[in-house]
């Protein structure tokens, strides 16, 4: 787990089994190891995140869809 919380690694294994059971047949290994360090940061990010409660007055956020050029 590397340094996770033993939540953040259940997290972690969670969504990395998501990851595998999609795509892992057609990434390697090395591949899957650097999709486990960006889930690691997303999952580190989310954390902070949660962790910043918001005020009174912030607005929700909100995401523009891209819709090309």
């Amino acid at each position: 787990m590397n340094g996770e919380s033993k939540a953040d690694g259940g997290r972690v294994e969670a969504l990395m089994d998501s990851v595998r059971g999609r795509y892992g047949d057609r990434m390697s290994a090395g591949e899957l190891d650097d999709a486990l360090d960006a889930v690691r940061g997303i999952v580190k990010a989310s954390d902070a995140m949660r962790a910043a409660p918001p005020d009174n007055g912030d607005i929700p956020f909100v995401a523009t869809p891209h819709r090309g050029d």
